[in-house]
């Protein structure tokens, strides 16, 4: 869902630009860093970190919830991939490896060794709820066909730690790590290619949208790296800024022109063009960047340090508006959207007596949010907001008004295409 805010005023001509960022903090529950998150919908995902965290969110991050584990030992868990609103695999420190068919209720051990034994699983890549593969520090490859059930080694790296796996296909995958290292199965991870780089900065993070297009974050040098024939060749399409001691972390992508980049000191950057042109992010609290899910363009999340967890409907764009500076409403007021129905964008106007926190929430006929098109602290004013819904699907809609946690009211929109 994107969204244009303008304010006007009915009292004066004098506008004062400003600018608010749309990545919204939400309450984790917890203090210890977060490494991964997923999202299945929009409104059931899960998140892992530290301490042998398990989080879950049932209303889009509203609240979350942890999910009990005894692996007899704090693990970190840095793999998550949740194939659905119920089957889903975690990987962690000294070999763990978590399974749940229930949407986590219950999560089943299949690896866990209680002490370290210098191999620690990272990332962890399901195709469907048979094949799975899963890297470690060591340098190994783990593939399972019988949904984890047993394991054999794959594949065994020449060089240092990996960090991160994807599949694509039940042939086709990608493993990188430290040192610059990258090698490509086309056969189910039977045998592995290298390829070709001319770096040795640590590959933390790897993303393919499909067999072909696919990138690479460098994690000291900050460099991205993209290719549009499966690896064989890549080009540097990009170098971030923000200073030599600013590390970049991981790497998302949700379609072949929009991503995402986080790491060290709430650097988050976001492409629109596919990866040759970045630009930088406001972060509302003070986190390194470790993992994103979206569940569509524009609503996402994005997990951290100090258990951050932020949130965004609108792709995390700023949101322009321009305050109010003389003539004050008496009241909170919502209009009724124009036109109304509509099939492309539409109007909604709402007034505001005094300086509060305010939002505007859009929910589907069966009382599900599906996104939000304003929330801030804001001057007293006269706003306007174009709704573009072009990623909406036809239906009956409601919009609410909140200010500083109370509804002011609810009204009704129908979008016909």
């Amino acid at each position: 869902m994107r969204i244009l805010i303008l304010v006007y005023s009915l009292f004066a001509f004098s506008l004062t630009p400003t600018c608010f960022t749309q990545w919204l903090q939400q309450p984790s529950g917890v203090t210890t860093p977060l490494y991964n998150v997923e999202f299945v919908n929009p409104n059931t995902g899960w998140a892992t970190g530290n301490g042998s965290k398990i989080l879950k969110t049932t209303n889009g991050g509203v609240n979350w919830f942890q999910q009990t584990i005894n692996l007899g030992y704090p693990k970190n868990l840095y793999g998550l991939d949740m194939l659905d609103a119920n089957t889903g695999y975690i990987a962690g420190w000294f070999e763990t490896i978590l399974k749940t068919t229930n949407g986590g209720n219950n999560w089943i051990i299949i690896s866990n060794i209680p002490s370290n034994d210098g191999n620690s699983n990272h990332g962890i890549s399901f195709i469907n709820s048979f094949s799975g593969w899963v890297c470690s520090s060591l340098g190994r490859v783990l593939r399972t066909t019988n949904g984890g059930i047993s394991w054999d080694t794959a594949f065994v790296s020449s060089g240092g730690p990996l960090r991160d796996v994807q599949f694509v296909s039940s042939q086709i995958g990608w493993v990188c790590g430290e040192g610059g290292y990258l090698h490509r199965s086309t056969n189910g991870g039977v045998n592995w290619v290298e390829m070709p780089f001319m770096t040795s900065s640590n590959f933390p993070s790897l993303n393919f949208i499909n067999v072909n297009t696919g990138w690479v974050v460098s994690e000291q040098q900050n460099q991205v790296y993209k290719t549009t024939n499966g690896g064989l060749n890549w080009n540097n399409v990009a170098v971030l800024t923000g200073g030599s001691l600013q590390y970049s972390y991981s790497i998302y992508f949700y379609s072949s022109m929009i991503g995402y980049i986080g790491g060290t000191s709430s650097r988050l950057f976001k492409t629109s063009n596919g990866g040759f042109n970045w630009i930088q992010q406001n972060v509302p609290i003070a986190m390194y960047i470790g993992n994103f899910s979206f569940v569509n363009d524009s609503t996402g999340w994005g997990v951290g340090g100090g258990g951050g967890i932020i949130r965004t409907t609108n792709g995390g764009t700023y949101v322009v508006i321009e305050n109010i500076t003389n003539g004050l409403p008496n009241n909170f007021y919502l209009r009724q959207n124009y036109p109304n129905p509509f099939n492309s964008s539409s109007i909604i106007e709402f007034e505001i007596s005094k300086s509060s926190n305010v939002s505007i929430i859009i929910f589907d006929i069966l009382g599900r949010e599906i996104g939000q098109l304003f929330n801030q602290k804001i001057n007293p004013g006269v706003y306007k907001v174009q709704l573009d819904a072009n990623d909406i699907a036809s239906g009956t809609y409601f919009y609410s008004l909140i200010a500083d946690g109370n509804l002011i009211n609810t009204k009704k929109f129908i979008l016909i295409k």
